[in-house]
């Protein structure tokens, strides 16, 4: 049985973080938790409030703890931009006493931008304007994470996910 453990994938939009928790979900059986996915269940018209924001992590987390108090290893796919909500996920990680691990999603923001123009089928509706919202404004990590460069072919990119895990 896999320990309990839960995962951060913090990182810009269109970055592959979706991409990278699915290679996770494959491989581990992870339950993912997706802040596009939860905005949406919340509030089927969403305006990106910073009200709604804190109702959807808030939201987030409580997911976390009841996955996490079932003993199943999560993840979380979310921007995490800000230290705070990083720092929370960390804290309620060493509440189960699950392992924490926090993973970079990045690629070059050409390639991010280029992704975002292109989809298609997706949860998100983060442009490239949002994208430089959350650039300008990505606190810096002040504790140990692991990148993962997404700018390769996919079943690359899914060697490294595999390797960190």
């Amino acid at each position: 049985m896999t320990k309990t453990r839960l995962i951060v994938l913090a990182g810009n939009p269109g970055v592959g973080k979706s991409f990278v928790a699915k290679c996770i979900q494959d491989e581990v059986g992870a339950v993912v938790l997706e802040t596009d996915r939860i905005r949406k269940e919340l509030f089927p018209e969403p305006t990106y409030s910073g009200e709604e924001s804190s109702e959807t992590y808030a939201e987030l987390y409580r997911r976390a703890e009841a996955s996490l108090g079932r003993g199943e290893v999560v993840v979380l796919d979310a921007t995490f931009n800000l230290k705070m909500g990083r720092d929370r996920a960390c804290s309620i990680a060493e509440s189960f006493d699950a392992e924490f691990d926090i993973f970079y999603v990045t690629c070059p923001e050409k390639v991010a931008k280029e992704r975002i123009r292109n989809r298609t089928n997706t949860l998100s509706d983060a442009d490239c304007e949002v994208y430089d919202i959350i650039d300008e404004g990505f606190e810096p990590f002040t504790r140990p994470v692991t990148e993962i460069d997404t700018d390769r072919p996919k079943e690359s990119v899914r060697e490294v996910v595999l390797e960190a895990l």
